[in-house]
């Protein structure tokens, strides 16, 4: 049998759908149907049952990039921990988890061909549409809700359970750094290399400006963009917690804001924004001034696993995408 890292797409695919098979059989869901959603950082299949009820299964992936390092179980589990408190304390609408028949909130599965067990999640379906050239300051509006409504029961209701770990997402450890550094010199001169030191050395500022009190730090989405948050029947819901960690709350924010600023309207997108967040958490004014320093640094991290990726059939452009980056980071950051 070829081996799987020399497989097509589609041949991996193949062998990680026998997988997910394998690991559907530990829940109580029936005769299921799988369809291919995505195949990156994990690998995700919807999920038709025999009742009519639609499913999530993500497959976890090896990952050990700079930016994407991979996640242990107890990462996964705690992920799967704070979506199940979310759907239990609020009325938020987020991927519900599905235990398994022993009440178990993740299941190993191996498949001939695949080099190792993979941890797998299996998550209730959110209905939605994706909108981004549609997109409405009353959406974005929403998104700043939403994303206060998220930090707020990160803060007060959910706290940091025994046992709970996860990433931190606006880490900027020695590791970090060094590493981030060390991609980039590997593939751009040192004039770029000095822009990527000088953005790290504002965004450290930054960080340590804002503390870590539970006022400003505390668990948060990470990765709220347009690809992640849909509406039905005018209702805002998210996917796809995969990046939530221990981070700034304002570090959300900058996520979000960065995938809205090539829209002619982002003045006007970026005030609902905060003004929607501000209906439910306060946000000074102070802190709302360090928001280009963090969507720098977002571009930073952008643009660092564009390089990690280059080597992936599927980031060809990978230059060019680290070359935009670099701009709109140094225009941002203004260094």
């Amino acid at each position: 049998m070829k081996p799987y890292q020399n497989l097509t797409k589609r041949g991996q695919l193949a062998r990680l759908k026998w997988l997910a098979e394998e690991a559907l059989r530990d829940y109580d869901i029936g005769e299921t149907t799988l369809i291919s959603l995505e195949h990156m950082a994990n690998t995700t299949f919807r999920v038709d049952a025999a009742d009519g009820q639609r499913y999530v299964i993500r497959i976890v992936n090896p990952s050990d990039t700079i930016t994407l390092p991979g996640r242990t179980e107890d990462q996964i589990r705690s992920e799967m921990e704070w979506l199940a408190a979310l759907e239990r304390d609020t009325d938020l609408v987020v991927p519900a988890p599905v235990r398994t028949r022993d009440g178990k909130l993740l299941t190993k599965a191996g498949a001939e061909g695949v080099p190792e067990e993979r941890t797998c999640a299996l998550f209730r379906w959110v209905d939605g549409r994706f909108i981004d050239d549609g997109l409405t300051p009353r959406h974005i509006e929403q998104v700043g809700i939403f994303t206060a409504r998220l930090h707020e029961h990160a803060s007060k209701q959910f706290g940091s359970p025994d046992g709970f770990t996860r990433p931190k997402p606006d880490n900027l450890s020695t590791e970090i750094v060094n590493g981030i550094i060390k991609t980039f010199a590997e593939v751009r001169p040192r004039e770029d290399v000095k822009i990527v030191e000088a953005v790290i050395e504002k965004v450290q500022r930054v960080l340590d400006s804002l503390g870590t009190g539970p006022e400003v730090f505390g668990l948060i989405h990470a990765d709220l963009h347009q690809s992640n948050y849909l509406f039905h029947k005018g209702e805002i819901r998210a996917i796809d917690f995969d990046d939530c960690g221990h981070a700034h709350f304002l570090y959300d924010l900058a996520v979000t804001l960065n995938e809205l600023k090539h829209k002619q309207d982002y003045p006007q997108l970026r005030a609902v924004l905060l003004s929607g967040y501000r209906t439910v958490r306060p946000l000074p004014s102070e802190h709302e001034s360090y928001l280009d320093t963090l969507i720098a640094f977002r571009e930073l991290q952008l643009a660092t696993w564009f390089i990690d990726q280059r080597h992936h059939p599927a980031f060809k452009r990978w230059e060019e995408d680290a070359e935009r980056g670099l701009e709109k980071m140094k225009a941002l950051a203004q260094v």
